[in-house]
């Protein structure tokens, strides 16, 4: 593994590998979690401004208690010259690679039970046989080996069915997930 470009303070505890992600709050990194001898995530806080610390805070604590089999387990809130808290680390990519095949995050190979024949109803500009789904509502990067708009949709359904129970079990915990993306 090659170090990451780290702009997390380092500790006796972990060590980061890579950054995986960045929002308008904070970065999140892939790290080794020395003590528990496990790759976690660190989700880092990179302003310390109050309304921005309080909501990081307040997001930890809503969460932590939260246990899901399609959410991401969190473990500890940190202070160490800047806040952070660890988590489980979900390997992963961007949705829209994920459901549709050949793409640079699921090869065809890994999913050939799920190559959309003949007869499968695709997306294609937006229709789902004469639906309206439209799935430039989902941002990001277009898949360019295949089709664009084309997706495998017993992948795409099996991925909703997780994702809408991961949300199920958010409010069930009376949680609002302000932030479905593709991405996340």
């Amino acid at each position: 593994m090659q170090p990451a470009k780290q702009f997390f303070r380092a500790n006796d505890r972990f060590d980061v590998v890579r950054q995986v992600g960045a929002g308008a709050m904070g970065v999140v990194y892939e790290a080794w979690d020395k003590n528990r001898n496990t790759r976690v995530a660190l989700k880092t806080l990179t302003g310390l401004h109050p309304q921005a610390l309080q909501l990081f805070k307040n997001e930890f604590r809503a969460l932590a208690d939260v246990s899901h089999p399609n959410l991401a387990a969190l473990h500890e809130l940190f202070f160490e010259d800047q806040w952070f808290f660890s988590m489980e680390y979900v390997e992963g990519g961007h949705f829209l690679d994920y459901v549709r095949p050949g793409g640079p995050s699921v090869p065809v190979a890994a999913v050939p039970e799920y190559v959309i024949g003949p007869d499968e109803p695709t997306f294609v500009g937006g229709d789902l046989a004469g639906g309206n789904l439209d799935l430039s509502l989902f941002s990001g990067k277009a898949n360019r080996s295949i089709p664009p708009g084309h997706c495998d949709t017993k992948l795409l359904s099996a991925s909703l069915e997780q994702l809408a129970r991961a949300v199920l079990g958010l409010h069930s915990a009376g949680i609002l997930h302000r932030d479905l993306k593709p991405l996340n």
